[in-house]
């Protein structure tokens, strides 16, 4: 985790020793035990709701990317679409016309 050593990790003991003394070492290396159980517990949960959000964007993403997919690779249907704007085009300008001719 921190990558000490075994030489290091006595003179850790060492100083903590000197430095607490005999009677408090056993408690200090408890809570000091328990924070880090807490900072492990706290780091999985914040990995596992990342992933889980990962996960679920991730989802959300091919379901909206793939009917884009979809209809970028199917051609447009123009035949039918266009013959209707055709002559809905054609009836406008004939009844433009005629109703220009009337009012003359």
């Amino acid at each position: 985790m921190f990558d000490i050593g075994f030489g290091e990790m006595l003179l850790i003991a060492a100083i903590a020793l000197i430095a607490i003394g005999p009677k408090q070492l056993p408690e200090v290396a408890r809570v000091i035990g328990r924070f880090l159980n807490e900072i492990r517990r706290a780091t999985g949960d914040l990995t596992r709701t990342m992933n889980e959000t990962q996960n679920s964007t991730r989802t959300a993403w091919q379901q909206i990317q793939r009917p884009l997919d979809q209809a970028m690779q199917s051609p447009p249907d123009r035949g039918q679409n266009s013959s209707s704007q055709e002559t809905s085009q054609a009836s406008t300008l004939t009844s433009s016309s005629e109703s220009g001719d009337s009012k003359s």
